[in-house]
């Protein structure tokens, strides 16, 4: 995929512009909506995949119940048994 910018001023723009939404191939964005597909793409680009994040998440509880399995603090589930 290729973006290209036209400043819809120049002389000549609408024509090239018109010429290809003929074109079955090409798509035009709206300058807002090629803003708004940016945003999403910048915000996407610093997130994690969800099953990566379950995953680490539970790696992160099975460590923390690893390393505190003999302490005293109590859990919700310790507090039913009761």
């Amino acid at each position: 995929m290729i973006t290209i910018s036209i400043d819809e001023k120049a002389r000549g723009a609408k024509q090239l512009i018109e010429h290809l939404r003929t074109l079955k191939y090409v798509k035009i964005k709206e300058k807002a909506e090629a803003d708004e597909d940016k945003e999403y793409a910048e915000l996407m680009a610093g997130s994690v995949d969800v099953d990566v994040f379950f995953d680490e998440l539970d790696a992160k509880i099975k460590d923390h119940y690893a390393k505190n399995k003999n302490s005293k603090t109590s859990t919700a589930k310790d507090k039913r048994r009761k």
